[in-house]
């Protein structure tokens, strides 16, 4: 799944801004999970220009270029949140491993992460 960035909000206000060092308005990125919290948020996970920091944004500042997603996206939820990504990664607590880079967790992303890489050398 492709979205393009057409406006910036803040993580930590929710406020729109004009720029971030992480994502740029104009510029297209490939979705690595969807999640949806309690409060109805919808938020992508996105991967950037840095491999090993996929982060979450604001959906509102996209719109979805390509809409095709992946065979390995499962659809997990619990307790009123729902996430959409790669089987793999679905698991209650993953993203917690992932950031205090257990190897084992770091594996894992960067198998999933692989066919998005491959996707961007050849287009």
């Amino acid at each position: 799944m492709i979205v393009k960035c057409v406006k910036i909000v803040s993580p930590a206000t929710l406020k729109e801004v004009p720029e971030h060092p992480s994502i740029a308005v104009g510029a297209c990125y490939e979705v690595f999970s969807i999640e949806i919290s309690t409060d109805g948020r919808a938020r992508f996970r996105i991967v950037g220009n840095e491999w090993d920091t996929p982060a979450l944004w604001n959906s509102e500042m996209f719109d979805i270029v390509d809409g095709a997603m992946p065979d390995s996206w499962t659809a997990v939820g619990a307790n009123g949140s729902f996430s959409l990504g790669p089987a793999a990664v679905a698991e209650p607590g993953f993203w917690e491993r992932y950031f205090d880079r257990e190897p084992e967790a770091v594996a894992i992303y960067r198998r999933e992460l692989g066919p998005l890489i491959e996707g961007r050398r050849t287009s």
